[in-house]
This record gives structure tokens, C-alpha cells and sequence, in this order.
């Protein structure tokens, strides 16, 4: 599954650098996005959002 584009909006609006994975919800390697520096994780690109912008905005 590619990352929704306004999850990649917001990562550029606040200029992060995140490594990108392709996992598609009903393959092998399905795992939820996670913040590696919390162990934060979600699927939901809404979520994903606002999580970004508070714990980096």
C-alpha cells in the first residue's frame, strides 16, 4: 500500500525524513505504520496526519 498523498503533504510540509515501505494490507509483509522514535504505530492516514503534526509540527 503506498502512503496516502496527503500523508506524504504533511511529511514534506514539515520537512521530516521518513523511509517509505511498501505493505500491502493483504500481503505478506502487512505491518502498521510506526514512529520508530515513540513506537508509535496506526494505519489510518487521518490519524497518521494529525499525529505528525503534533508530536512534529
Amino acid at each position: 500500500m503506498v502512503l496516502d498523498l496527503e500523508v506524504r503533504e504533511i511529511v514534506a510540509v514539515l520537512d521530516l525524513d521518513v523511509l517509505y515501505y511498501t505493505c500491502p494490507r493483504n500481503g505478506p509483509n502487512f505491518r502498521p505504520k510506526v514512529d520508530p522514535n515513540t513506537g508509535v504505530s496506526m494505519y489510518e492516514s487521518d490519524d497518521i496526519i494529525k499525529y505528525l503534526v503534533q508530536k512534529y509540527g
